[in-house]
């Protein structure tokens, strides 16, 4: 009975400890760090005047990520997104590079690649 309570006490040390240390995980760091990925490029193509079809999709080049970096704030995530668009003289694909700094409550893009045209 007293190893019982030796354990239980342990276990409340460990999870008390966690919490006044802020220790946080971040839940899906790579899916998130994708869909922001996505939401960015979208974002700068439906803005562009010059672009006329676009989409964040590849039947050629999959989209990526891995946790580079761990931080106590968060995790650094470097995504490849798929991408395509098209204007009034070209079609283009490819995929873009970015780093995003993903915590448990946003992600932020550190860098990464330009893709709209204009």
């Amino acid at each position: 009975m007293a190893d019982t309570k030796r354990v239980g006490a342990a276990v409340a040390l460990v999870v008390l400890l966690a919490a006044v240390s802020g220790c946080q995980s971040v839940q899906n760091p790579e899916g998130r760090a994708l869909d922001a990925e996505a939401a960015h490029l979208s974002n700068g193509f439906e803005n562009a005047t010059c672009v006329e079809s676009w989409g964040v999709s590849s039947p050629v080049v999959e989209a990526e990520s891995s946790v580079v970096d761990r931080t106590d704030g968060g995790v650094y995530v470097e995504v490849s997104q798929p991408y395509f668009y098209g204007t009034n003289s070209t079609e283009e694909d490819g995929a873009s590079e970015a780093v995003y700094h993903v915590t448990a409550e946003n992600e932020t893009r550190v860098s990464g690649d330009s893709v709209v045209p204009c």
